[in-house]
């Protein structure tokens, strides 16, 4: 039974009910009012102005929220921007003929004849059009606003979660444990095979180098990930030897595209850890590409009992960094025999 669990990226549209309140309210209720008031209307007239004008806005500003609204989603901005201004234009112009039309015949079956003849379709129209032109920039205007503070805010927190992901990457390699068994193999290695202590120790060098200079990337190339991980693998396979594996079958085509920094080596570094590696029981990393185009990270499944309780800070972290670029959710599929997190590629550098 496979137990497979997905993060789902949730749209969050900004909060207008005040815009609306205060909008309708200022151009349906006040406007009219002073405007009766300036031409010394009786206060038939100036009710019927007031309740015409208060459900012409009404009906305007819910529909061309609408409208902008679902354009946004069909047709951003940042994609199709002259499509999407056309557009909105043409849909708001021929909504708000309609509307208009609407009012003119509620007026002239609820008022008395005198006053309909005061009223112009194409004035009111004309009138209207304008109007609802005002409320898309308005709602244009607050969009623009709320995603420059939530890319803002989303900048905030990816910087964290790098910063978070750099520390938990080093201090998981700089402890005690790990700087011990690196010296204990290097001792060996100096014993046994003094160029291949050399080596060894240029390979820890880069390593840590590696590390410390995508620290301030957002985003590195396949390629550039799958090399730290190489280094990584021939550390810990002077010391585990044949008992641990890397396989890899990631076409060539995949190599330019992009993920946050470390986010494989960190899935690579917790299936050493958290796994028994031995020659009865060896440990095999597979990284490879799905039809979908996700990078999916597996090992064998073979738990040491002291990771039972895991605090999943790692994978969490993935989670957040990856948010910040994709919707794509990245997928954890968990059998009785492998664990396997599928990662989304992103687009490449020179797109």
């Amino acid at each position: 039974m496979k137990q497979k669990i997905s993060d789902n990226s949730k749209q969050v549209v900004f909060d207008d009910k005040w815009i609306l309140i205060i909008g309708i309210a200022t151009v349906g209720i006040v406007f009219p009012a002073v405007v009766s008031w300036v031409l010394q209307k009786s206060l038939l007239e100036s009710l019927g102005r007031i309740s015409s004008v208060l459900v012409n806005t009404t009906l305007l500003w819910f529909g061309c929220r609408f409208i902008i609204t679902k354009l946004w989603v069909l047709l951003p901005w940042q994609k199709f921007p002259l499509k999407h201004l056309f557009l909105e234009i043409l849909l708001i112009s021929v909504y708000t003929f309609f509307i208009s039309f609407l009012i003119m015949v509620m007026v002239r079956s609820t008022l008395p004849y005198e006053l309909c003849l005061e009223y112009g379709f194409w004035e009111n129209f004309l009138v209207s059009n304008a109007i609802s032109l005002t409320i898309s920039f308005i709602h244009e205007g607050l969009y623009f606003f709320d995603q420059w503070k939530k890319s803002y805010i989303r900048s905030e927190v990816l910087e964290k979660e790098n910063l978070i992901s750099q520390f938990e990457t080093l201090k998981s390699q700089i402890n005690p444990h790990f700087l011990f068994n690196s010296l204990n193999t290097l001792i060996t290695l100096i014993e046994e095979d003094r160029d291949t202590a050399v080596e060894y120790t240029q390979k820890l060098s880069d390593f840590f180098r590696s590390i410390l200079q995508i620290n301030n990337l957002s985003l590195i190339q396949l390629h550039e990930e799958l090399a730290i991980i190489r280094t990584y693998f021939y550390l810990q396979q002077k010391r585990y030897g044949a008992n641990l594996q890397l396989g890899t079958d990631i076409p060539e085509t995949y190599l330019s595209t992009t993920i946050p920094p470390l986010c494989v080596q960190m899935l690579v570094e917790n299936a050493i850890k958290h796994n028994i590696i031995s020659t009865a029981q060896p440990l095999l990393v597979e990284l490879s590409i799905t039809e979908s185009g996700y990078l999916t990270v597996t090992n064998n499944l073979q738990q040491r009992f002291d990771s039972q309780n895991q605090t999943g800070i790692g994978i969490q972290n993935i989670k957040n960094r990856f948010r910040f670029f994709t919707d794509k959710p990245i997928e954890i599929i968990r059998t009785s025999t492998h664990f396997t997190v599928a990662l989304p590629l992103l687009t490449n550098l020179t797109d």
